[in-house]
């Protein structure tokens, strides 16, 4: 018996990466909380300051090991590393500090960050193929 392999589009991958992850937040935040979210407060000016912190991030990570034998696979663990590091420093705000706070918003615009990072190389990995 032969092993199966499965291909997957890549793009759409992703995308339905990113729903996954959206139906997570909509399906365990409190519905009273989502109904009192304004754009202003998910878009806020610092958002794109996170994204482009754990975005950074993500690129220099994937540059610290540009020779491994798996590249793909180092880009995606440097992504997923990155969004965890943005996990761990909400976290720490909201137990550790008392002038600052866990924001959903901001652990979601870090992982943004990384996931367009993360889209950026592999397609420009793929165009160069």
């Amino acid at each position: 018996m032969t092993k199966q392999k499965y291909h997957f589009h890549k793009g759409w991958l992703a995308a339905t990466t990113v729903w996954f992850a959206f139906i997570l937040f909509a399906t365990i935040t409190n519905a009273q909380t989502l109904s009192r979210i304004l754009l202003k407060d998910i878009f806020g000016y610092d958002k794109p300051i996170h994204m482009i912190l754990f975005g950074v991030q993500a690129f220099l990570l994937i540059k610290t090991k540009p020779f491994v034998s798996d590249k793909n696979r180092w880009i995606t663990q440097s992504c997923l590393m990155s969004i965890a590091y943005g996990v761990l420093t909400e976290v720490l705000q909201g137990v550790i500090t008392t002038t600052r706070f866990f924001d959903y918003f901001d652990m979601l615009a870090n992982a943004l960050g990384c996931m367009i990072v993360w889209l950026l190389i592999r397609n420009r990995k793929q165009v160069a193929s």
